[in-house]
């Protein structure tokens, strides 16, 4: 995919393991570095906003596009 392209698709994957005792933990940061691997070489940030409801990431997220909306 080229740098001027735009996906919306989910990252998805699979994960196979003989391993039955891999932790969950294990598998979750396995999975987030191909995840950060793959966004690197795509050149595309990748941000996880998380906090309570209310807290404003929806508005965070509005303003953020409304300001840089053009260079997106």
């Amino acid at each position: 995919m080229s740098k001027a392209q735009k996906s919306n698709r989910a990252a998805r994957g699979t994960i196979t393991c003989d391993n039955t005792t891999l932790h969950l933990l294990k598998a979750n940061d396995f999975v987030a570095e191909g995840i950060r691997k793959r966004m690197a070489e795509q050149h595309t940030l990748l941000l996880n906003i998380t906090s309570s409801p209310g807290s404003g990431k929806t508005t965070l997220l509005q303003e953020t596009a409304r300001r840089i909306g053009d260079q997106l």
